[in-house]
């Protein structure tokens, strides 16, 4: 979440501005809750990301005062800007590791059928996200009456792909598909969409693949630029 200057600024520059600005907001969870038990059906993280979804759909609503935490932005949040945040991306780039641990710790926990979204041949993990995806929309419709499309935080080391230049264990150990996650109700209007954080510099596959390296930019510049090492 961003300060309440983030918000108070955003409708300043909006309220005169010829083309208003448009976001994307994010909703980070506290990994610290997930990373020591590799779970995140643990009940401190469900409960706190739960409680972050709540305040960051209250904040862009002008509706809440959170007190001073540390870590944490806090302030009031009495400006409504929900009409420039034109879509939802949950979570930050999900550990492998973590990913792996809730997939093997809750293998028959099944699809999840949400009033919003539902899961087919979803992973476990597929599964949480679907839930706290179902979480925000209804806690957004039932409080605010507003929807928003809706997607999640995904990255290189849990895309759909296969990294044969890169051997190691990260890359290739875990994939997270938006594509299992399907929209009901509501939101098959609204909308969903996929959400990747890319690197210029990380994961290593994109300096040694070999596809990658032939490759040039907009200047005619060989990209990207190979890493060296020093010993």
């Amino acid at each position: 979440m961003h300060p309440p200057g983030f918000y108070r600024a955003l409708a300043r520059y909006n309220d005169t501005a010829e083309e208003p600005l448009y976001v994307f907001h994010g909703v980070l969870i506290n990994e610290d809750w997930i990373m020591d038990s590799e779970d995140t059906f643990h009940e401190a993280a469900v409960q706190d990301f739960q409680k972050e979804i709540e305040q960051v759909v209250q904040a862009i609503h002008g509706d809440v005062t959170i007190p001073a935490e540390r870590g944490h932005a806090s302030g009031v949040y009495g400006v409504d800007v929900s009409d420039y945040v034109i879509g939802w991306i949950l979570g930050t780039e999900w550990n492998p590791f973590m990913v792996l641990g809730t997939n093997e710790s809750h293998g028959d926990i099944g699809q999840y059928e949400g009033t919003f979204y539902s899961t087919t041949d979803a992973s476990p993990f597929e599964h949480w996200l679907a839930w706290q995806m179902d979480y925000a929309t209804t806690y957004e419709v039932e409080n605010y009456r507003s929807a928003r499309p809706m997607s999640f935080t995904n990255w290189p080391t849990t895309d759909l792909l296969d990294h044969p230049s890169d051997d190691s264990d990260p890359e290739d150990l875990v994939s997270v598909d938006p594509n299992k996650i399907h929209t009901q109700g509501l939101m098959k209007e609204v909308g969903q969409f996929a959400s990747y954080h890319v690197y210029p510099y990380y994961p290593e596959f994109m300096h040694m693949d070999q596809k990658y390296l032939g490759g040039t930019d907009h200047r005619e510049k060989k990209t990207p630029i190979p890493l060296t090492w020093k010993s």
